[in-house]
């Protein structure tokens, strides 16, 4: 014997099956809307943060090799943050990875070798590089090549913490 549905049953199953699958939808890409916000802003800050230093490098006092080697240095160390950012991020709280994608970074083996030393053995490479790349920022401004006022470098340190925030949240 066939076996027939009520339709009233059965539209009503439809509704709320539709409404779930539209609010599931929804809610998934207003997660995926934050996430990529999220990302711009990241790499955002990261980009600020380089061009306000390279730009305070027009006034050094130091040597113009001395120059280009902060340059250099800052941006290998921001592009490696970038990336290690960007690799925590697609791997999931129970340390699963979601594709695995791997991100090409800029002129990381042109670092020297203990700073290359310390990044692998680290725990947590995400803070080493950013320790670093302050350090590197409190260096240069000692040495002379970044010959700005401590109140106008902040700004720099700003946009590094910021982005750090982000990617603390996006955690």
């Amino acid at each position: 014997r066939d076996w027939q549905p009520d339709s009233a049953l059965f539209a009503s199953f439809l509704s709320f099956a539709s409404l779930v699958i539209a609010f599931r939808t929804s809610n998934a890409v207003g997660r995926y809307t934050e996430a990529s916000r999220s990302l711009h802003k990241l790499s955002a800050h990261w980009f600020g943060a380089a061009g306000t230093l390279i730009a305070f490098c027009r006034r050094a006092k130091a040597s113009s090799d001395e120059v280009d080697m902060f340059q250099q240095v800052l941006v290998r160390l921001l592009s490696i943050l970038n990336g290690l950012c960007l690799e925590n991020l697609q791997i999931g709280h129970a340390g699963e990875s979601y594709g695995g994608f791997r991100f090409k970074l800029l002129g990381s083996n042109d670092l020297d070798e203990a700073t290359q030393r310390a990044i692998a053995r680290s725990v947590d490479k995400v803070e080493c590089v950013f320790q670093l790349i302050q350090c590197l920022i409190v260096d240069a401004q000692e040495s002379g090549v970044l010959n700005v006022e401590p109140p106008i470098l902040s700004r720099s340190y700003q946009q590094l913490g910021e982005g750090y925030l982000i990617y603390s949240e996006a955690k």
